[in-house]
């Protein structure tokens, strides 16, 4: 796969990513270099070899799921810096804030 301006435009739409001219080429280079780097496992003779899902042999080891008495509101709120004695007061987020920062 050869990583054109028009191939980058595309990809640049669909992840609505705004990048500099200058940004751009040197994306472009990156990229040219990544897709070389992995081509060149190609030569890499894989026969027999099964593939992996990941790189660990270890197991995940999960705890049992038993079920325990839940804590009262008060309990809950206990440690809270501030409510009103049924639910926690957090201040308000300003979502235009987080998008445009």
């Amino acid at each position: 796969m050869e990583f054109t301006k028009e191939r980058l435009a595309s990809l640049m739409a669909a992840t609505r990513i705004e990048l500099t001219p200058e940004e751009q080429v040197k994306l472009i280079q990156d990229l040219r270099c990544i897709t070389h780097w992995v081509k060149q496992l190609d030569s890499i003779d894989t026969e027999g070899v099964e593939p992996l899902i990941n790189m660990s042999s270890e197991v995940n080891k999960f705890a049992e799921d038993i079920p325990e008495a839940p804590i009262s509101v008060q309990e809950a709120l206990a440690n809270a810096p501030d409510h009103d004695g049924a639910y926690f007061h957090t201040p308000s987020v300003d979502q235009e804030e987080i998008l445009n920062p």
